[in-house]
């Protein structure tokens, strides 16, 4: 059985499982990969001091690293996340979660490889519905985690909560070769709010991609930021998410000024 044809076996699983999971449709699956891939994934991830993590993220709702630079990624990795943007993945997910026509995102904006160091944390929130790189609707995010034994007394359990952000409804422990699939709208809020407490040489690793359609679900999709509640207790109208969404859509903006006066003086060396 080749790696795709093991990614749509682990996919092929009962609809009503995915779409009657509260506190939003979603499913964890164990096992996901080989083993082989897996420990292969592992043994290549970069640490955190290595220059593909082009977003060293410290904020008041994350402290994390990121990297959608999976062109540059070390060969298992890469060939995993080329997999699993295939159009065998993506009909295997239509099938599961009912959702689609899916499109994958090959720039892995906002996904790709994830890491978080001790003391890091991911606060409760709804993620951003359109992308500002591409014209479409986010459906669904897909992550693998890449954790071998991960003592719960690390923290970093991926909390999923309720659709009015009140409270926490399920906890999913981040080990390795677990994928949680989850639909993305409005209220899907989750996160890992409560910082790691893993010892200095662990950190928390994933990967992740999410999903878009053309056209918009029949449910409530018109976020274009991402949704943050702050703290426990804390609810989401307050000034503080006010002022984080406010911080997030102007960084958002600085970045794709940046971005574009960057092409145009290559463009213009290019000219020379």
């Amino acid at each position: 059985m080749n790696l795709i044809q093991h990614i749509e076996r682990s996919l092929d699983l009962d609809p009503d499982l995915y779409k009657n999971a509260q506190p939003f449709p979603h499913i964890v699956i164990d096992n996901f990969l080989p083993s082989s891939v897996i420990d292969s994934i592992i043994d290549v991830f970069p640490k955190p001091d290595d220059s593909i993590w082009n977003e060293r993220i410290q904020e008041i709702y994350q402290h994390k690293l990121a990297s959608n630079k999976v062109d540059l990624a070390p060969d298992a990795i890469r060939d995993v996340m080329y997999q699993l943007n295939s159009a065998s993945t993506l009909k295997a997910l239509e099938r599961l979660t009912g959702e689609g026509p899916l499109i994958s995102d090959p720039f892995f904006e906002g996904g790709g490889m994830h890491q978080i160091e001790s003391g890091g944390y991911l606060a409760i929130h709804a993620d951003f519905n359109k992308p500002r790189h591409l014209p479409l609707f986010r459906r669904l995010n897909l992550i693998l985690y890449l954790n071998k034994d991960w003592d719960r007394s690390y923290n970093g359990e991926l909390e999923l909560w309720s659709r009015d952000n009140k409270e926490k409804v399920r906890s999913v422990v981040p080990v390795a070769n677990r994928v949680v699939v989850f639909t993305t709208d409005t209220t899907s809020f989750h996160g890992h709010p409560i910082p790691l407490s893993c010892p200095p040489d662990r950190t928390r690793r994933s990967l992740a991609l999410y999903y878009y359609s053309v056209t918009a679900p029949e449910r409530d999709h018109t976020g274009t930021t991402t949704r943050w509640r702050l703290a426990s207790g804390v609810a989401p109208d307050t000034m503080r998410q006010r002022t984080a969404s406010l911080l997030w859509r102007t960084a958002g903006k600085l970045q794709n000024i940046a971005g574009r006066m960057e092409r145009k003086r290559d463009n213009s060396a290019a000219g020379h």
